[in-house]
């Protein structure tokens, strides 16, 4: 879909019309910025209520380091509010996430999956935090490859 943003601006559009909920969009950043622009603005159009931003390119890696450059030229061609995505595993990254590009707010996928706790501060997960998921699982009948992969992502 990243490709076809007129595709995106449909859907989106009938998912407004039909819906009470609010509707946001998330991208990755297009080689042209250009064309990233004009994603965000066409969702801007149709009523999405923000944008998530990933960070790089779908080419690129996790090891590639966030644009927080190109971010920050999407943030500035929008009124919505843009929510950026990519390498955020502690505050520190919040702080330069929001520094570097201006974003609204941070979106963390990996990182939260490592530290569900971050955004309380903790630099890793702390035991009460893994043994109140424990808990939460278990009681929930979680498969037990599901608790094994959650476990890994937060202590190792």
């Amino acid at each position: 879909l990243l490709y076809n943003p007129q595709t995106v601006q449909e859907r989106s559009q009938k998912t407004n019309q039909e819906t009470n909920l609010p509707v946001s969009v998330k991208i990755r950043l297009l080689d042209d910025i250009r064309e990233s622009v004009e994603l965000v603005r066409r969702a801007e159009k149709v009523g999405a209520a923000w944008v998530t931003v990933h960070g790089r390119t779908p080419k690129q890696r996790s090891s590639a380091p966030v644009d927080y450059s190109a971010v920050r030229i999407v943030k500035e061609s929008t009124c919505l509010p843009v929510i950026g995505n990519g390498s955020c595993f502690s505050l520190e990254d919040v702080e330069a996430w929001k520094e570097n590009s201006k974003i609204d707010g941070v979106m963390a996928a990996r990182g939260i999956l490592s530290n569900p706790a971050m955004f309380l501060g903790f630099p890793n997960t702390p035991p009460r935090c893994v043994a109140e998921w424990l808990d939460i699982s278990l009681s929930l009948g979680c498969k037990t490859h599901f608790i094994h992969q959650m476990l890994m992502f937060m202590l190792f």
